[in-house]
């Protein structure tokens, strides 16, 4: 989904995150916790009243300037308070460095920081000049009066006069506000699409959804419906634009999703899901908490607990009724099923209680199969092997079961791949930001490859 997508486990394990400050502009650290390890960046400005600003990062987790509080700076010591994960940093500066410890739900970890930024470079992130022309455009979803802001980018081979010998594809988000970058943890996967895919011959339109960016409207009231027709509204735009060949769809997770689904309404050329979710959407949020929590170590038992008390509340979002006081809710809900959980996960349920929103109730009732069984066009189908948001084997094999019969279609699991195509060694949303590449060169030429075999 998203790329931030549908973690509604470990909440308040993940997110153990530290700060640390000191007179200069950035300090950064590991923080080690429950075998994982996360880069805490931290910003500080000095302004002209003499208080400071500042703010974190948090590679692994996609948090970006979160803000701090300063309590205490003087020669020997700093606290800072983080009120939005109630939080607090308690360090003592030691020659070159600042040696304290991170303090969150009873939680005491040692977080060491050191002048300068040891974030990780994104390696495939283009840069100006491009050999390519790109255009700053907008279209507009007259149903629900949304305006959305995008890029055109040409490839390097377009000619206005040869414009039906090029081919163009519209990329889709998965689920949660994105820019039309598809940014997360420093990544910009549709940027680093756009820019091959612009160098090998093919056409591109990326937008920031609805809310974000530069688009019109918000996001609190986004459904799996309106995120398609969004979506729509941008492949009439290319359509009307008269500017290319053959029209295509790229979405990654949800987006993957939406193009099977808009195939139902238009006529794409071709379609690309890139771990595009085809289980309902019920059964793909129980399976991600499952796979995200054996991997964190969780006991066959907690697994058990979990799901089962998970199941009973995303029944109630399902049918959207509303749980009023979360607390109370899990509490009975706990003592009639005789179900134990760790005061964590726990905590973490009852944050899923208070989740229904017109995504999540729209999400819970979707059926993909049903637009899978009815796309006429050429499909690839590609998901990573170490993807626990989308889980290759299950996904993969509801497109192959409902997808019509044709030797242009490719399906594919691709080994030590996670679920934004990267290479993985667990496929843990928390190595997402460590990972200097933000997708496969393997899958970018795959894609491209086959777009110009599928019509």
């Amino acid at each position: 989904m998203k790329k931030k997508l549908l973690f509604f486990i470990l909440a308040n394990i993940v997110l153990s995150v530290a700060y640390a400050q000191e007179i200069h502009d950035l300090w950064s650290g590991k923080l080690h916790f429950a075998g994982q390890e996360m880069t805490i960046i931290l910003h500080f400005h000095k302004m002209q009243n003499g208080n400071f600003n500042c703010k974190m990062d948090c590679i692994e987790q996609g948090i970006k300037d979160m803000p701090m509080t300063l309590e205490k700076l003087d020669q020997d010591s700093l606290v800072l308070d983080i009120p939005a994960i109630s939080a607090r940093y308690e360090g003592v500066r030691l020659q070159d460095k600042i040696v304290g410890t991170f303090l969150q739900s009873g939680y005491h970890l040692s977080l060491n920081l050191s002048p300068g930024n040891i974030g990780v470079v994104r390696i495939q992130n283009p840069s100006e000049p491009f050999p390519y022309q790109t255009e700053n455009v907008s279209f507009k979803n007259e149903t629900d009066s949304v305006c959305l802001s995008g890029t055109l980018t040409y490839p390097v081979t377009y000619q206005p006069q040869n414009a039906s010998q090029t081919p163009v594809v519209i990329l889709i988000s998965g689920s949660g506000p994105q820019n039309r970058d598809s940014e997360i943890m420093g990544h910009k996967p549709f940027l680093v699409i756009a820019d091959y895919l612009a160098r090998h011959g093919i056409a591109s339109l990326r937008y920031d959804d609805r809310g974000t960016g530069l688009s019109s409207g918000t996001s609190r009231s986004v459904t799996v419906e309106s995120n398609l027709r969004d979506a729509l509204a941008g492949f009439h735009y290319l359509e009307k634009s008269k500017k290319f060949g053959p029209i295509g769809i790229i979405g990654h997770s949800e987006g993957g999703t939406l193009a099977f689904m808009a195939s139902a309404k238009v006529h794409p050329a071709f379609i690309i899901s890139l771990a595009g979710c085809a289980v309902p959407g019920k059964e793909l949020i129980i399976r991600q908490n499952k796979e995200l929590l054996i991997r964190s170590g969780a006991t066959q038992t907690e697994v058990e607990h979990y799901l089962k008390a998970l199941d009973i509340v995303l029944t109630h979002h399902q049918t959207n009724h509303r749980i009023v006081d979360p607390q109370s809710f899990v509490d009975n809900l706990l003592s009639e099923k005789h179900i134990k959980l760790s005061a964590p996960l726990k905590s973490n349920l009852e944050t899923v209680c208070t989740s229904n929103t017109p995504w999540l109730h729209s999400f819970l009732n979707l059926t993909p199969s049903i637009f899978i069984e009815k796309t006429k066009c050429p499909v690839m189908a590609l998901n990573g092997e170490l993807d626990l948001q989308v889980d290759a084997t299950d996904n993969l094999t509801v497109i192959k079961a409902h997808l019509p019969m044709s030797d242009k279609h490719k399906i594919e699991q691709i080994s030590g791949l996670n679920h934004l195509f990267q290479p993985a060694k667990s496929g843990l949303p928390i190595e997402y930001g460590t990972i200097p590449e933000t997708l496969s060169p393997d899958v970018l030429e795959k894609m491209t490859e086959w777009i110009f075999c599928s019509f």
